[in-house]
C-alpha cells in the first residue's frame, strides 16, 4: 500500500513535466509576496545601466572619434573593460588620445593655450594624435622598439588605442618620449595595478 502523500506528489511532477500547470483548488494562500533575488535585481539594473550608457555614447559627439579608432563599432561595455585594467591616469591619458582632446599643440592651439598648431619635436607637421604616435621623426628609435612589440603594419593607431593588449606597450612608449610627464606623470604600466575596486572587510573579519 503506496503512501497517498507520495502519489499526489508522483502525479503533480508528472503534470509539471508534461507541461501543465497543477490545479490552484487547495494550495494555499501566500501571506507576503516571494523574495526577489539580490543577484536578479543587480543583474537586471547592470542590464539597464549599460544600454543607457550605450545610448549616450552613440549620441555623443565623440562617438564619431572613437569609429575611427575601432576596428568594429565601439561599445561601452569593451571601453570600460580597457579604462578598467589600467591605473586612472593612464585611462584619462588614453581617452584623450583616443578623441583628440589632449595636450597636444593642435588642440591646444584651439584654445590659446599653445602659440603654435605644430609639433615642437620635429616642426614638419601639426601635432596631432596620429602624427604624435605614428609620424613624428623625432620620436623615431622610440617608435622602432615600439614596432618589434606590436604589429604596426596596418591599423597601427587603432590597434594602439582600442586593444587592451597593446595598453602595456603604448604607455611605455610614450613614457620614453617624456612628452606628457609634466601633466600625467609617470605613465608606465606596473604589472597588477588595476582600477579595481578593493575588497571590502565585513565585520566579522576586522580586528
Amino acid at each position: 500500500m503506496g503512501i497517498p502523500g507520495n502519489k499526489h506528489a508522483n502525479k503533480e511532477a508528472k503534470r509539471g513535466a508534461e507541461g501543465r500547470e497543477t490545479e490552484l483548488q487547495g494550495l494555499p494562500f501566500l501571506n507576503k509576496p516571494l523574495k526577489t533575488s539580490r543577484a536578479v535585481v543587480l543583474a537586471r539594473h547592470k542590464k539597464r545601466w549599460r544600454a543607457e550608457a550605450e545610448e549616450k555614447l552613440r549620441a555623443s559627439p565623440m562617438f564619431g572619434r572613437l569609429k575611427a579608432i575601432y576596428t568594429n563599432t565601439p561599445s561601452m561595455k569593451t571601453i570600460t573593460q580597457t579604462l578598467a585594467s589600467i591605473l586612472r591616469r593612464q585611462a584619462l591619458s588614453l581617452m584623450q588620445l583616443r578623441t583628440g582632446h589632449c595636450p597636444l599643440n593642435h588642440y591646444l592651439h584651439w584654445f590659446k593655450k599653445s602659440d603654435m598648431p605644430t609639433c615642437p619635436a620635429c616642426h614638419q607637421a601639426d601635432e596631432m594624435v596620429k602624427h604624435f604616435l605614428l609620424h613624428c621623426s623625432a620620436h623615431a628609435r622610440q617608435w622602432h622598439e615600439l614596432s618589434k612589440i606590436v604589429d604596426l603594419e596596418t591599423e597601427a593607431l587603432s590597434k594602439l588605442l582600442s586593444n587592451a593588449k597593446s595598453a602595456k606597450a603604448l604607455f611605455q612608449y610614450i613614457n620614453s618620449m617624456g612628452h606628457f610627464k609634466r601633466t600625467y606623470g609617470d605613465l608606465k604600466i606596473i604589472e597588477g595595478m588595476t582600477n579595481s575596486k578593493p575588497k571590502e572587510v565585513g565585520r566579522k573579519g576586522r580586528k
